[in-house]
């Protein structure tokens, strides 16, 4: 499970990304400052990616403090 955990960890941050970015961009994303909040946030995690999907959300939620 653990090697499950890293990876969704790791791939996350490119699904972020393709919802903003990509072919079929998420309908509900639409403010020029939350694609920007995104992509900043998946283009950081992309380079220095974590081991597990719960610190990966934490990072994520403390970012609206």
């Amino acid at each position: 499970m653990p090697a499950l955990a890293q990876r969704v960890a790791a791939l996350l941050p490119g699904l972020m990304l393709g919802r903003v970015d990509g072919k079929s961009p998420a309908e509900y994303v639409t403010a020029d400052v939350d694609k920007a909040r995104i992509r900043a946030f998946a283009r950081r995690r992309l380079a220095t990616p974590v081991d597990d999907p719960v610190s990966l959300a934490a990072e994520w939620l403390e970012g609206d403090r």
